[in-house]
């Protein structure tokens, strides 16, 4: 289990770097309120100077109802030779997204993206969002607005030969992970089939659902599996995050009861993870509904209020 933890806390960097590029000093944000706005009216001055500077290319707003437009001013940026550039926005959960920028001919180019798409053919079997950018002039600006429930959006611009490098590393890596995390899955599974002590039908589980996270947290839960379905993918995409890590809260509690045997020896610390894991049910129950209900403020409580419960758990979990 320690070799999971471990794994799982470098697995996602990438092995190469080379040919991205440091946004930190070139993004900028104008947050819509009421109005849908159009690139013309972003671009024009008096709105232009609206625009607030981030130090950072990792975009994180948090919860929001509202639309951002970004702009990244390129002109900023030391790109140190002509190549074919790529656009990288790493996350999928992005109701939509709008990309604008004008070409060595002044000419403007729009490109989209998002799980809200409508057809299938639409939506492409990437597990991030990624823009080719042909003709964009490296002394202007380039200009994407997000629409989403939840922000936390990477953004980097790749020499198109480096991002395919990254990505091939990263399916490796997160095969290679993938892969032991399996094969312990299978080890557990087998156990309990022989033995029949549910303590490890538990930790399988468990590890199934440590194998949902991360799959829809890099993507490749959408990737193979959203993108190829005509149900409602935008509401599918957005639930797998909070109840994969609902499910862990559940079945971490279940193998803690189960591996230590607390209705026989601690009947006091079963009874309180009894009432943690019920609680758990009714929090995400209650998510899911204001999820759907496009309620962001009482998802964003929920979602708190799931936090801390979890946090009680582990310690109760540890003591």
């Amino acid at each position: 289990m320690l070799y999971i933890v471990l794994f799982a806390a470098v697995h996602s960097f990438s092995i190469c770097h080379a040919g991205s590029y440091n946004l930190d000093s070139a993004i900028s944000y104008l947050k819509e309120d009421r109005k849908r706005l159009t690139v013309e009216e972003v671009v024009d001055k008096s709105a232009n100077r609206q625009f607030q500077g981030l130090q950072t290319s990792r975009i994180y707003f948090g919860l929001s109802s509202h639309a951002y437009w970004i702009k990244i001013d390129l002109s900023s940026v030391s790109f140190a030779e002509d190549k074919d550039w790529i656009l990288e926005l790493d996350t999928y959960k992005l109701n939509s997204v709008d990309l604008h920028y004008r070409n060595v001919d002044e000419e403007w180019i729009h490109q989209s993206a998002g799980i809200k798409l409508s057809g299938r053919s639409e939506r492409p079997s990437r597990r991030n969002i990624a823009f080719y950018l042909p003709g964009i002039s490296k002394s202007d600006f380039i200009y994407i607005r997000l629409d989403a429930h939840y922000y936390q959006v990477p953004v980097s611009i790749w020499t198109q030969p480096a991002y395919l490098e990254k990505e091939q590393n990263k399916v490796i890596t997160d095969g290679l992970f993938y892969g032991i995390v399996i094969a312990i899955l299978a080890y557990h599974f087998f156990i309990f089939l022989a033995v029949r002590t549910k303590a490890y039908l538990t930790y399988a589980l468990f590890l199934s659902t440590v194998i949902l996270i991360y799959l829809s947290g890099q993507g490749w839960l959408y990737a193979y599996v959203f993108s190829h379905t005509a149900l409602p993918v935008a509401n599918f995409a957005h639930f797998t995050g909070p109840f994969s890590g609902w499910l862990l809260l559940l079945l971490g509690v279940q193998f803690t009861r189960d591996y230590l045997n607390l209705p026989e020896f601690n009947v006091t610390l079963d009874k309180a993870l009894s009432r943690i894991q019920w609680a758990a049910v009714i929090f995400g129950v209650s998510a899911v509904i204001a999820l759907m209900a496009h309620s962001v403020m009482v998802f964003g409580i929920l979602y708190n209020l799931g936090f801390v419960l979890a946090v009680i758990a582990i310690i109760l979990c540890f003591y």
